[in-house]
């Protein structure tokens, strides 16, 4: 089975709505018309571009692709990627903050899917998220943990001193406890999911009992306590492959083609 290259763009551009972005959503390299087998990851990089080369992969669909709206020097670590898929006449196709912000199969709404909670709206690419079960806030964590596969972050952990602004480790999360959200017997109401490099938001959000995100910025976090607000970080690559995930599915059952996640792992 195969599906051509503008059937897929098309059928893609009618899943994700537009956003202002830094990069350009869409087909970012055209490649051969029909497509049979595609690979998906979260940033387009040389490894992964190879391992679609060694899988005779047609296109490839990314998260991160090349940033900027047009090309105005093709150098280094560009032309290092462009040229393989000019090369082996490879599609690339790559959404960036629609990919977040989908209600459905979007990183933040799986990721709130998982961890058994209720999605409420949306702020910026992040959702809001109710916690009907009163599922402990480690429990929250834990069921995220174990769906963003906790292999790659298994770290120490190490107790918080009452006055430093060091996390914890759990799950391969780490998390920063500055209200009684993480304990055992007091369950978070109210919960605030936004994947990648997103901490900063902390200054935008609402007063919620939990912020789950990608990756920290050390100014959140004293931003974080001040508010009473606490963190948990999955990790930025982590936190950005449940959409991946959910549009190859979507992707498989639509077209019948071969498509395969490509996990080139990184513990930011």
């Amino acid at each position: 089975m195969s599906v051509s290259r503008d059937q897929l763009l098309q059928f893609l551009s009618k899943v994700y709505e537009e956003q202002p972005d830094g990069q350009y959503n869409g087909l970012q390299v055209e490649g051969k018309k029909e497509i049979r087998s595609l690979v998906t990851g979260v940033s387009l990089c040389s490894d992964l571009i190879a391992e679609a080369v060694h899988k005779n992969a047609d296109a490839i669909l990314v998260h991160h692709g090349f940033f900027g709206k047009s090309f105005l020097r093709v150098t280094d670590s560009i032309k290092k990627r462009l040229a393989p898929l000019l090369k082996h006449d490879i599609n690339l196709f790559a959404y960036h903050l629609p990919m977040d912000a989908h209600p459905v199969i979007g990183h933040n709404a799986q990721l709130c899917k998982a961890a058994g909670l209720l999605l409420e709206k949306f702020y910026s690419c992040g959702c809001y998220c109710r916690n009907p079960d009163n599922l402990p806030g480690l429990e929250i964590i834990r069921r995220l943990g174990e769906f963003c596969d906790k292999k790659a972050y298994e770290v120490d952990a190490r107790t918080p001193q009452q006055n430093d602004l060091c996390s914890s480790t759990f799950y391969g999360t780490r998390v920063w406890p500055f209200n009684s959200s993480l304990a055992l017997d007091s369950p978070p109401r109210s919960i605030y999911i936004c994947s990648g490099g997103s901490s900063g938001l902390i200054d935008e959000i609402e007063d919620v009992d939990l912020f789950i995100f990608g990756e920290p910025k050390e100014s959140a976090i004293s931003t974080a306590r001040d508010r009473g607000i606490s963190m948990a970080a999955l990790g930025h690559w982590r936190s950005e492959q449940p959409g991946l995930w959910a549009i190859g599915d979507l992707i498989s059952k639509q077209f019948s083609i071969a498509v395969e996640h490509i996990s080139i792992m990184c513990d930011v």
